[in-house]
């Protein structure tokens, strides 16, 4: 095949494969922040609990104040 036969080739079967993750520049995960930042406060804050000075919270039963870890950590 001369060369004019082979690029032309070439951009036939580039334009007719599939898009696959390794031919698509992948969002970092700042820009997915920055696309989707009200939504995720949106979100942060219904799930967040407040007291009536409008302080966050956590609730007696929540077993994240059963992990111990951060104290250690912010002792240190």
């Amino acid at each position: 095949m001369d060369k004019e036969k082979k690029d032309t080739k070439k951009q036939r079967e580039g334009k007719d494969m599939p898009v696959t993750a390794n031919s698509v520049q992948a969002d970092t995960f700042a820009d997915f922040l920055t696309r989707n930042k009200l939504l995720i406060r949106h979100l942060a804050e219904a799930n967040t609990k407040r007291n009536q000075d409008g302080k966050t919270i956590i609730s007696k039963n929540d077993p994240w104040r059963e992990e111990h870890e951060w104290d250690k950590a912010n002792k240190e």
